[in-house]
């Protein structure tokens, strides 16, 4: 008698574990969709990252953005982080690490000259910001995945 309790609990642990699978998988499944639903674009975002991409070589202000598209800047630094889910400073820093990264595989710039030409106020600085995103020294960087070194 007791082997048939058993079996009717462990049935009902099993349908009990079904529906949390189920109920996981729909979940799952609505998340998959609302990613795949176009993503409502920001104007005062894309303009932001229009400024920034348009900067990227030199030192960029907060301030300065938010003054040449005509925006508040705590507004926009607030609006930014919630659309982007990053905070503008971050982006910059973000996209011009891509930007070296890229001068450090295909050119033969020194690290200095590429830190200056992308604003960092050091050679230094350069380097902390560059090891903060890729775990690499910039010339590290460069002696693994420099042109030069890709065939070897």
């Amino acid at each position: 008698y007791s082997g048939e309790v058993e079996k009717t609990a462990n049935r009902e642990g099993a349908a009990e574990a079904f529906q949390k699978m189920r109920k996981a998988e729909q979940t799952f499944l609505e998340k998959v969709q609302e990613n795949k639903k176009p993503k409502v674009k920001n104007m005062l975002v894309e303009d932001t990252k229009k400024y920034i991409f348009q900067h990227l070589h030199s030192k960029i202000e907060i301030g300065n953005i938010g003054n040449e598209i005509g925006a508040n800047t705590t507004y926009l630094s607030e609006l930014f982080h919630k659309t982007e889910g990053v905070t503008i400073q971050k982006y910059i820093q973000r996209e011009k690490i891509k930007l070296a990264k890229n001068m450090l595989q295909y050119s033969e710039y020194k690290t200095e000259d590429i830190a200056n030409y992308l604003g960092f106020c050091s050679q230094s600085y350069f380097g902390k910001v560059f090891r903060e995103y890729e775990n690499l020294t910039p010339n590290q960087f460069r002696q693994k995945y420099g042109r030069n070194n890709r065939n070897k």
